[in-house]
């Protein structure tokens, strides 16, 4: 999911001499990361990490419109802010990012805050990260703020094992004993499978492991989530045994990336 929101500007940008080369600002960066989580604070969201990957993808759209002369969230044979993203390899599932032209990085964060669509960005609490890169380039400053929720970068194993310990969870809060788990390496080599095909289907556990009775198949990007999606099961719980297959993967249906989970019982 991606929000992208532009600033306008009542200044002509075209004029802006050639010769002016940008230099980046640090300071009015770390200036706008205060604001931004001071007005987080405020408005009882919990407060923006500092991630160097956003920083790479906003910096690289900063030069490009300080280049051309132009606010924009696309320039002509750019890719589109989500894939600008994905491209650094950040692990991610929402994002949006906000643009701005100004004097000051003041009067950039009033401007946004007195943008519904730019204030909703700062303020969203699924965002979890930023990346802030202000050029100046003569009296200007150019800033541009990419935010996304950034998900914890897992191997097979650590899904694996975050999915089971979704089901014992989920179990106890039910106060029921855990389900014995058992390791059958063809069910992760299934959900790859699954994953390269980009379809989810429950199906693929039977085929994988003969002796499971019932299954889910699920996609779920941030391991923090998986809660919601294991609980799915609770109808299955009337066996004693269960088994996981997992996979991160990039795909069409998901360019950002997800993980293909599937949860056999028997």
């Amino acid at each position: 999911m991606k929000q992208v929101i532009c600033t306008i500007v009542l200044v002509c940008v075209g004029m802006l001499a050639p010769a002016q080369q940008p230099n980046e600002t640090a300071a009015a960066a770390q200036q706008l990361f205060r604001f931004a989580n001071e007005a987080r604070k405020q408005a009882g969201a919990p407060p923006l990490e500092w991630n160097q990957w956003l920083t790479q993808a906003a910096r690289k759209h900063a030069e490009l419109m300080v280049q051309r002369g132009e606010l924009t969230h696309q320039l002509p044979g750019e890719p589109a802010v989500r894939e600008r993203l994905v491209a650094t390899g950040l692990h991610f599932d929402a994002s949006a990012e906000n643009v701005a032209f100004g004097e000051s990085a003041s009067e950039i964060q009033q401007g946004w805050m007195a943008s519904p669509g730019h204030r909703t960005n700062l303020l969203n609490p699924r965002y979890n990260a930023v990346g802030i890169v202000v050029l100046r380039r003569g009296a200007s400053l150019w800033a541009v703020e990419d935010f996304a929720n950034t998900v914890p970068q897992l191997s097979s194993t650590d899904i694996e094992n975050a999915v089971a310990a979704s089901l014992d969870h989920i179990r106890a809060l039910e106060h029921l004993q855990p389900l014995k788990r058992v390791e059958m390496p063809h069910l992760r080599r299934a959900a790859c499978d699954m994953a390269h095909r980009d379809q989810v289907h429950s199906s693929d556990v039977f085929a994988a492991v003969p002796v499971v009775k019932s299954a889910i198949a699920f996609t779920e990007a941030d391991p923090r989530r998986f809660d919601t999606q294991v609980e799915k099961s609770k109808n299955l719980w009337a066996f004693h045994n269960y088994t996981v297959g997992a996979c991160y993967a990039r795909t069409p249906t998901y360019p950002e990336g997800t993980n293909f989970v599937l949860l056999g019982f028997f």
